[in-house]
């Protein structure tokens, strides 16, 4: 089982290099160096250097103004973190205990999400480096450290808020270009077979939500009409979700008639081609390109679906989705200069004082997987810290920084991290030793070398672990010989530090391990409550006759999204854990998410065609609604407890009411997926192996 984590952190995705992220960060890094080279002064220009570092990778973070904040706020904890470690350094009894104090702070805040998680580990490895550089330091001189680290960081906002009104809507065109990417792979998939222990599926929603969170915090110098082009964008790509499901969904039930088969068969190629050239138009800022008679072909289409199909109508409604995101695609380009947008709360990266508190006081019992890595990180913080204060070791608090690095929240993670970080250390190491021997080892050179070990950081940062591991420490060893301290010496010292403290870190997990299946089973019930949300919400919605756009539908819809995300992420994770430590059986719990997908497809057929559906209430849907809410809730209660349900609930019954004529294919995939989730919740007690 540890194959799947050190395969995963071997992959090597190009697709996530970032030139314009690399390149700006790489020249926030080189300003403080290259100002302290001509200033003479290679220790406050190396503090902020550091600080410039770490606030370009928290920039990963974000979107505009959110960036932004994640970048302040990780400069803020490490001035502070660096000022508390060069005034606690004198004393290794005061370091190792503050040492402690921020690795356990630094694991409670990771449950409030990636920006607190990026924020809490730069502002620990503030502590521990800035802790053994300069120890003699006076309490100013230490304060003035720190507001160079602030600075550092600072330079890197002003340079990330420079290039908005430059570099515009590139932000949202990568969004909505993935978005209408997966849905062009969706389309051409439509007749397919389902995927082994996947079952019927609709199209992914991570991408959708993603464009959603982009557009919720919009581009300071955008205007109103480029805005409303790019939610226009969103709303044509969620309409044409659904409908691909509700095709999707049509095709695969049991009974299609030919000609509606054979009009999905047409539709799918030339809808696939259509959305692809829709997605590159957006990524290189251009009107879409009819480059292979798509849309002839879809006018063919519509022609013979009309001519003999019963599913012309939602083929016609596709198509004028279609076009209508195609006229649209023309519009937001940067051609004109815009106007200040205004107006609108902005979007948040961190919560608000009220819920974050709330998750902090969650997530402190141990009980909680950052509760335990929080004492985890404080235990081990404590022991590497002790270790090099006691035995005096040269460079040990690269012990201390190593343990920081690897431990995460669950086994499969630092298992990955740790073996990419032993192995891009010990490359980083042998290149910066062979780069020390043949080249000239003057400040020049040494900036030279950061900046340039810098900027590669910065473009593997997010295509491979391995390799930014790998650049990372030749920037550390460049960045301590132009702080004094001699390449080779720095070489020897990080790769012994590494391997003890990829040991401690290991050591951590083995002794007191958090393993994911029982966070994976809790996962999967709030999964299966969530749907039960949405069902409820849709199916009331029609007995009600709600506009198509109730705010309880699309907030429950959202939901479910999102708790689908975190149960799959949970799952993988899970399956690379040893099979013994699995509190659920690996079938069950791909069954059930293979049951919820097939659900999620039924109800987004079912709430595209709620603006279709006769206009009357409908409340023999309400006894439905509550038998299928009632029977997923107790299907998620069974997974919590391994125990079965206490009731069983006859859906069937519910469903054979009359006055479901026009909506009963989408209810039946809805029912059969239900009942294909309490069938396995039965069986969740008996993991496997």
């Amino acid at each position: 089982m540890l194959l799947h984590p050190l395969r995963a952190a071997a992959v090597f995705d190009s697709s996530k290099i970032d030139l314009g992220f690399a390149l700006r960060s790489s020249v926030g890094v080189a300003i403080p160096l290259l100002l302290a080279l001509a200033a003479g002064n290679a220790a406050l220009g190396g503090a902020s250097a550091i600080g410039a570092l770490s606030a370009g990778f928290a920039s990963q973070q974000g979107v505009y103004r959110t960036r932004a904040a994640a970048m302040l706020w990780t400069s803020a904890g490490m001035a502070l973190c660096a000022f508390v470690g060069a005034t606690a350094g004198h004393s290794s009894i005061a370091i190792v205990v503050a040492t402690a104090a921020c690795g356990y702070a630094y694991g409670i805040v990771a449950s409030l999400g990636p920006a607190a998680t990026a924020a809490g580990l730069n502002s620990t490895i503030a502590l521990i480096v800035f802790s053994n550089l300069n120890v003699d330091l006076s309490p100013a001189a230490a304060a003035m450290q720190a507001a160079c680290v602030f600075a550092g960081g600072g330079v890197q906002t002003l340079l990330l808020v420079a290039v908005w009104p430059i570099a515009r809507f590139g932000v949202e065109r990568r969004a909505l270009a993935a978005a209408y990417r997966t849905l062009a792979g969706y389309a051409g998939t439509l007749l397919d077979e389902p995927q082994a222990g996947t079952g019927l599926a609709p199209p992914a929603a991570g991408p959708i939500l993603s464009v959603r969170s982009t557009l919720a915090d919009p581009q300071p110098f955008a205007s109103r009409a480029d805005s409303a082009a790019f939610q226009s964008l969103l709303d044509e790509a969620e309409r044409i979700r659904g409908m691909l499901g509700a095709l999707r969904a049509a095709a695969a039930a049991p009974g299609v008639a030919p000609a509606d088969a054979a009009c999905v068969a047409s539709l799918a190629p030339a809808a696939q081609s259509i959305l692809f050239q829709i997605a590159r138009a957006l990524e290189v800022a251009r009107a879409p390109h009819d480059d292979d008679g798509a849309w002839s072909r879809a006018g063919e289409v519509e022609k013979q679906c009309v001519r003999g199909a019963g599913i012309a109508n939602d083929v016609q409604a596709l198509l004028g989705q279609l076009r209508s995101a195609w006229r649209i695609a023309e519009s937001p380009a940067d051609e004109e200069p815009a106007e200040p947008a205004g107006g609108g709360a902005p979007a948040r990266i961190f919560p608000r004082l009220a819920d974050a508190l709330a998750t902090l006081r969650a997530n402190v019992p141990l009980t909680s997987p950052f509760g335990r890595l929080a004492i985890r990180l404080a235990a081990a913080l404590a022991v590497a810290v002790a270790i090099y204060r006691v035995y005096d070791l040269r460079n040990g608090y690269w012990l201390a920084l190593t343990t920081v690095l690897l431990l995460k929240p669950d086994y499969t993670t630092t298992v990955a991290s740790a073996a990419a970080r032993v192995a891009g250390t010990l490359a980083g190491a042998g290149v910066a030793t062979i780069i020390a021997a043949y080249t000239a080892h003057g400040p020049h050179a040494l900036v030279a070398l950061c900046i340039a070990f810098a900027a590669a950081g910065y473009l593997a940062f997010s295509a491979n672990y391995a390799l930014y591991a790998t650049t990372i420490t030749a920037y550390v060893i460049f960045m301590l010989a132009l702080l004094g301290q001699p390449e080779r010496t720095a070489v020897a010292a990080r790769i012994v530090a590494t391997l003890a403290g990829a040991a401690l870190a290991g050591l951590a997990t083995l002794v007191w391990p958090t393993w994911e299946s029982k966070r994976a089973t809790e996962r999967l019930a709030d999964l299966v409550d969530a749907e039960a949300d949405y069902a409820c919400a849709l199916l009331r919605a029609y007995a009600a006759e709600e506009p198509p756009d109730a705010p309880e539908v699309r907030a429950a819809q959202s939901a479910a999204w999102s708790t689908r995300a975190e149960a799959e992420a949970s799952v993988d994770r899970m399956l690379a854990e040893p099979s013994a430590t699995h509190a659920i059986s690996p079938g069950v719990a791909m069954g059930v998410l293979a049951a919820t997908r097939r659900l999620g497809l039924g109800l987004l057929a079912l709430n595209v065609h709620r603006s279709r559906a006769s206009a009357t209430p409908r409340p023999e849907l309400v006894p439905l609604a509550s038998g299928l809410s009632a029977s997923l809730r107790a299907s998620a209660l069974a997974l919590r407890t391994g125990r079965s349900p206490a009731a069983t609930f006859a859906l069937r019954e519910l469903l054979a009411v009359k006055g479901h004529g026009d909506v009963a294919p989408e209810l039946d995939f809805v029912v059969d997926s239900a009942n294909a989730i309490a069938d396995l919740s039965r069986g969740a007690a008996s993991p496997g192996v």
